[in-house]
């Protein structure tokens, strides 16, 4: 199929998406005779997107890669984030609340949640997984003001994170996939949130048991939905 030169430059320029496409593709080789292929062989064009989902699925090894982490950093941890400040996200120090974010999108996980931008099951995982992160961040707090781990009010701190979380706060981050709506909805947030927010923690040992227990839970759910897809 020829295209002439000044076309192969212009097109798909004013697609917004599709230029973006048109880009990558060109940086790999596929010029306009690529995209003349892909328009008229409908055969072609569904072997190529069929390819992409698999692509951006999660693969057998971060599925399992996923499930180590939780059992590494939260379910196998006594006090899976430990913190010497306050535990309040919000505060001047950050009281590593970011750090461990950070840490943690760009950790062993990264590929998983790069795919979570395109792939609904991918960005499925991600979303509990960011759920589970606050609830073991929750609990390690919990777990610090129990024990006196901490020169200052653990308790207090994670009130004041929980409560900017539940508001939707953009001093907070709640993670990149977690929505502030499937936040707010989760039982296992709601059980964390009631215990240390609206109690106060008033019986704090009562109070650490129900962290872990939501933690726990919420790990379990993840697992489940992770082990589904393994099974697929």
């Amino acid at each position: 199929m020829a295209h002439s030169s000044e076309s192969g430059m212009s097109f798909g320029k004013d697609l917004g998406l599709v230029h973006q496409a048109v880009l990558a593709g060109r940086r790999v080789g596929a010029g306009p005779e690529f995209w003349g292929w892909l328009a008229e062989d409908s055969a072609l064009f569904s072997s190529f997107v069929e390819q992409a989902r698999v692509a951006v699925r999660p693969s057998p090894s971060e599925l399992s890669e996923a499930s180590a982490w939780l059992a590494s950093r939260l379910s196998n941890e006594e006090w899976p984030f430990p913190e010497h400040l306050t535990y309040t996200a919000t505060s001047e120090e950050r009281c590593g609340y970011e750090g461990y974010w950070k840490d943690f999108h760009n950790g062993t996980l990264k590929p998983l949640f790069k795919k979570g931008q395109h792939d609904a099951e991918a960005r499925a995982i991600c979303a509990g997984i960011e759920c589970c992160f606050i609830l073991g961040y929750a609990y390690s707090a919990m777990y610090a003001h129990v024990n006196g781990l901490t020169g200052h009010s653990a308790l207090n701190g994670i009130t004041t994170t929980l409560r900017h979380l539940h508001e939707g706060s953009d001093s907070v981050s709640r993670g990149k996939f977690l929505s502030l709506a499937v936040f707010r909805s989760n039982e296992n947030v709601e059980k964390v949130y009631r215990a240390i927010v609206h109690e106060s923690g008033s019986d704090s040992r009562h109070t650490l048991a129900a962290c872990r227990e939501a933690m726990d839970s919420q790990i379990s759910q993840v697992n489940k939905f992770i082990s589904s897809l393994q099974a697929a």
